[in-house]
């Protein structure tokens, strides 16, 4: 991923560049899928760890304004559909409804309304939640979650992002 995003103005831009300065040969690298990333930046897939190693090592990078890491994953996601209510009520009516005093509180210090998504003047939402690994598993655990006098439906979605 580019330290300076002013080097590189694309993706495709940074690929070349990490191509010229490496040759799979030189280092024995084994890449199974270089693509790019947010930031101006490019995600390198290779074979094993060993190989990851190889390109943390290489200074060629820094020099180049580079910089290497391994991807992390962020919190979790989880999308309920055909939400009745977009308000303070929505959190208290999916703790008080859906789960016990213990998980409630986990619940309420660790998750976060994101956005919401669907027509403006529709009776209901999708609204699309920041939660903790822990809290994504209690929430799922239930097969639809009751809110108000509604069953909603629920998703997890995953995201990574690059160092």
């Amino acid at each position: 991923m580019p330290e300076n995003t002013e080097l590189y103005d694309s993706s495709d831009k940074t690929k070349e560049n990490v191509q010229e300065l490496n040759t799979p040969n030189d280092v024995n690298l084994k890449i199974r899928n270089l693509r790019g990333i947010e930031g101006n930046g490019i995600m390198v897939e290779t074979e094993d760890k060993d190989n990851i190693e190889a390109l943390l090592a290489s200074e060629k990078h820094k020099r180049a304004g580079l910089s290497v890491g391994f991807p992390q994953n962020i919190n979790p996601r989880v999308i309920i559909y055909d939400v009745p209510v977009m308000d303070d009520r929505l959190m208290k009516a999916i703790i008080d409804q859906n789960t016990n005093e213990e998980e409630g509180q986990k619940i309420q210090q660790q998750i976060k309304i994101s956005f919401k998504a669907g027509a403006k003047y529709k009776n209901s939402h999708s609204i699309v939640l920041d939660a903790s690994k822990e809290v994504r598993d209690i929430i799922l655990k239930k097969s639809r979650l009751f809110i108000g006098w509604i069953s909603c439906n629920m998703v997890a979605i995953s995201k990574t992002i690059s160092q």
